[in-house]
């Protein structure tokens, strides 16, 4: 029985030592850091409990002048409290000027706190916070916040957020001495210290973040051979990780995603017309979850205020109106995010937990679209898997992004397309016609950006199809089913589409903009050049996953540039198999270049046009998650007939370098999201 065991365990030590000790090397590095951390997490840390606070703000006051004022009272629900944050509106790029803030007791006016404030120091949109001794002895007491302006120019000032509709029950809102609908948006905070965990259950987590990753590995030598089940085995695990420890709205444009997907869940697939103008009606208990926990992360993850968001309900029937910008993308990429909306809705009447679930379903959509790319796509299998789990990557499929359904679709497109061109099909029929349309779909009608995908599918041999004229029949065919959807969509959406989205930079002008590149084209191409010039590489890197999330959360260099050097070496690589298969024309790598080249250019452009002010030098608005669906044809299109390689073992060192830097991202994501200042 022993030599039974002996003789298995001596061969995969023989055949796989260098990937063990790989990983032994990685497990005894993880223990180290976590090891090294754990005076942060089970030492006291200081938290924030909500004490009062209005969070739902759809309009500006009027901006501050000399001597004006703008008061709100509130009720405290907490017995001490000593922080205040308010967002404040920069209106002018040099503000000029002071505020003057004042807190007292409602009932005896006695003054229990003031401080000033220079505009100049003032963050637009974000919270500022202003921390004063703790106030005890004040639950249920009723509190006066004043904001007085000094020294302000109407032209350089500053405004703060209120409420149409008077939401905050508690208290009453008044600017300059007269009482008015609505009340500010601000929040109160009691703070205490506390470990954010206990030294034994920081040890278990440890150990069982340990345990995790060498088991895991022990599956990925399983299968080895089956890259596809490979992929679960990182993908899952991670995704789900990220989806949870990423805080609330964290990721890029999250909170317009969250409501996109909870209209999709609704059945509003586009914004109505209505007396407030172009929008939806949504629950405004939305809308305050989004408002209380966004960028709370300032000095690290507040537990606490996330816990306390979980007990907020949902409100169906006390909405208010909101438009949504992220209204203009079709409903077909918020399905997943939708869904697990419906099911929080369902169980839980959460908004908190709707947003988590969200995550989840679209996780789980994008795990399971790639799996079947990985599965049908006969060839760069190695090359296909590691796009698959590049960390921005994995890092949308967590969030309720629709762009996760764009990356997924996008490598099952091209995975089924090289399957049509290289794999084990003789004839080109209708039922693979309506398969890639079918895929497309989610695609193109999404972001019209890259509809030149389509033309991968020149790479289909003629002799794959009857003759010529099938063969031009069903391109048609292809081109008409990405076509008729997406200019569906744009007629239903025309009402939204034709209101210029506010939040862009100021001079944004699509018509004067087209104007300039059709008039000025040597000139656009000189702004082409320089922003891939002067941006290229941190876009390129952004693609990668450098940064993630609002915060930027940094994914270290070693990871970014294994995933680099693995990226163009199998790009250069084949394997024996794929040059059985890969037998290409010469015209099929042009190919390749022209649907990269043309969705590049289209991506740019329709920021130069929408996002960019008139004539300007360089394109704004370009990220890296941008780039993502078109970077398999980057590695694609250097692959090298003369670079073979032999070494059957070579997929298990592969995963196990891969899972290797998935797990240390996951753990530098987790170190940063709670000691981030």
């Amino acid at each position: 029985m022993f030599e039974r065991i002996k003789r298995p365990v001596y061969a995969e030590r023989k055949n796989y030592g260098m990937v063990w000790t790989i990983a032994i090397v990685v497990f005894f590095l993880f223990w180290l850091v976590i090891n090294e951390n754990s005076g942060f997490f089970t030492s006291a840390k200081e938290l924030e409990n909500t004490a009062a606070g209005q969070y739902y703000s759809d309009l500006t006051i009027p901006d501050f002048a000399n001597d004006s004022t703008v008061s709100q009272t509130f009720v405290s629900k907490r017995n001490s409290f000593s922080r205040i944050q308010i967002p404040f509106h920069i209106t002018s790029a040099k503000p000029q000027g002071t505020l003057n803030l004042e807190l007292k007791d409602y009932v005896n006016g006695k003054v229990v706190f003031t401080q000033t404030v220079y505009l100049n120091k003032l963050k637009n949109g974000r919270p500022t916070t202003f921390n004063f001794p703790k106030i005890n002895g004040a639950k249920g007491k009723k509190y006066e916040l004043t904001i007085t302006a000094s020294g302000v120019k109407k032209s350089a000032s500053a405004a703060v957020w209120k409420s149409t509709e008077d939401h905050y029950k508690q208290g009453r809102l008044t600017i300059n001495g007269h009482n008015v609908s609505g009340d500010l948006r601000f929040s109160i905070y009691d703070i205490h210290s506390r470990t954010l965990i206990s030294k034994p259950m920081y040890a278990m987590t440890g150990a069982l973040f340990l345990i995790i990753f060498i088991l895991s590995i022990v599956l990925l030598g399983r299968y080895k051979n089956e890259m596809h089940k490979a992929f679960l085995v990182t993908g899952l695990p991670i995704g789900l990780a990220l989806a949870i420890i990423i805080p609330p709205f964290d990721q890029l444009d999250e909170f317009d995603h969250f409501l996109r997907s909870f209209e999709v869940s609704e059945g509003m697939f586009v914004n109505q017309v209505t007396q407030h103008g172009l929008g939806n009606y949504i629950p405004g208990s939305l809308i305050d979850t989004i408002h209380k926990t966004q960028f709370i992360n300032g000095t690290g993850y507040q537990y606490d205020i996330v816990k306390e968001a979980f007990e907020t309900k949902l409100t169906p029937s006390n909405r208010v109106f909101f438009r949504n910008y992220a209204s203009s993308y079709p409903p077909t990429i918020y399905i997943p995010q939708a869904i697990g909306l419906w099911v929080g809705r369902l169980f839980f009447d959460s908004p908190m937990m709707m947003m988590y679930l969200g995550r989840i379903f679209n996780l789980f959509a994008y795990v399971t679209i790639v799996y079947f790319a990985l599965k049908i796509v006969p060839i760069k299998k190695n090359l296909f898997y590691i796009m698959a789990l590049l960390p921005m990557s994995i890092n949308q499929a967590a969030t309720l992004s629709g762009d996760s359904m764009i990356i997924s679709s996008a490598f099952l497109f091209t995975a089924y397309v090289l399957y049509m061109a290289y794999g084990n099909v003789e004839r080109i029929t209708l039922k693979h016609i309506l398969a890639t349309i079918g895929i497309g779909i989610f695609i193109c009608v999404s972001k019209i950006v890259y509809y030149p995908i389509a033309f991968l599918f020149f790479l289909i041999p003629l002799r794959k199809f009857i003759d010529k004229k099938d063969f031009i029949k069903k391109l048609l065919l292809v081109f008409a089913g990405f076509t008729i959807p997406y200019l569906i969509w744009n007629w239903l959406n025309l009402a939204n589409l034709s209101i210029p989205d506010v939040r862009t930079h100021a001079g944004v002008l699509p018509k004067g903009q087209i104007s300039f590149i059709l008039t000025h084209p040597f000139l656009y191409i000189k702004v082409l050049i320089d922003s891939f010039i002067g941006l290229g590489q941190s876009k390129f890197l952004g693609m990668l996953g450098i940064g993630i999330s609002i915060y930027h959360y940094s994914t270290p260099d070693i990871v970014i540039y294994t995933f680099l050097f693995l990226m163009i070496l199998f790009g250069l690589v084949n394997d024996e198999r794929d040059l059985e298969l890969y037998k290409y024309r010469k015209m099929d790598k042009a190919i390749i270049v022209f649907v990269m080249l043309a969705i590049i250019l289209l991506v740019y452009t329709a920021l130069y046009v929408g996002y960019t002010p008139v004539g300007h030098s360089i394109v704004n608005g370009v990220q890296g998650r941008y780039l993502v669906p078109v970077s398999i044809f980057m590695f694609l299109s250097i692959s090298n007939r003369q670079v073979i390689n032999k070494h059957k073992n070579l997929n298990f060192f592969l995963y196990t370098i891969i899972h290797c830097c998935m797990y240390v991202a996951l753990l530098t994501y987790l170190i940063q999201i709670n000691t981030f200042l």
